[in-house]
């Protein structure tokens, strides 16, 4: 069942009007309205509102099934991924962010529209460049608020932040994001590196070493560019 559907469903059954339950969520009840009939959905923030109104869970509001929408999350990912890999970046966007309103909520779908957007973009110039590279950022900033820093995907989408921004031409702004990503000595590897033992401890400083080549190798490149 959508949400839409269900929200009606519930409301009847707590013998509400659309008015009435505009008021008690602080909306407007064409807010309401527009919900019911599926043209839009509630502020993320306010699902637990919602939930808390009618005396449900919010997986009851969102008719959740957890194996079944994980499995559909990982096959629209997929789907995204195979179009970006075949070329079709602007109908992976498209696909994606038709998609992303049933997960709204879901940090790694917004992480991978922030992604797809900034990608897109990059393929594109002036007015619809920039309008991409807004749609990335907003998407990236939602996934950084719906993630709480508990994620890579938090550091992820400040990155794609601070790519934008750079884009768009505002290089203070990027600059001030990077500065507030932490140092690269403060990262995963390294401190796996630093409490692992034995063969673990020595397979995880030879993927080090990987990781710092490739690193090396995009350094020189930049060194090397001629737009320096």
């Amino acid at each position: 069942m959508k949400f839409s559907a269900k929200l009606r469903e519930l409301r009847k059954l707590r013998g509400l009007t659309q008015e009435e339950l505009a008021e008690i969520l602080s909306v407007s009840f064409q807010t309401v309205s527009k919900w019911e009939n599926d043209v839009s959905m509630p502020d993320v923030g306010l699902f637990p509102v919602i939930a808390e109104c009618f005396g449900v869970s919010i997986d009851e509001l969102l008719d959740y099934n957890s194996a079944q929408r994980k499995n559909e999350k990982k096959a629209i990912a997929k789907e995204v991924h195979e179009k970006i890999n075949a070329g079709n970046v602007r109908e992976a966007y498209e696909f994606l962010n038709e998609k992303i309103e049933k997960y709204s909520s879901d940090v790694k779908l917004n992480h991978l529209l922030a992604a797809t957007a900034y990608k897109l973009a990059k393929t594109l110039e002036g007015e619809e460049k920039i309008s991409f590279l807004q749609k990335a950022i907003h998407r990236a900033e939602i996934t950084i608020k719906l993630d709480n820093g508990n994620t890579p995907q938090s550091a992820q989408a400040k990155m794609c932040i601070g790519y934008c921004l750079r884009e768009l031409g505002l290089k203070e702004q990027a600059e001030e994001v990077a500065q507030n990503m932490p140092s690269m000595f403060s990262s995963r590897e390294v401190m796996l590196s630093r409490i692992l033992d034995g063969n673990r401890k020595v397979e995880q400083a030879q993927q080090n070493l990987a990781y710092l080549k490739e690193l090396e190798e995009e350094m020189l490149s930049v060194i090397n560019a001629d737009d320096v």
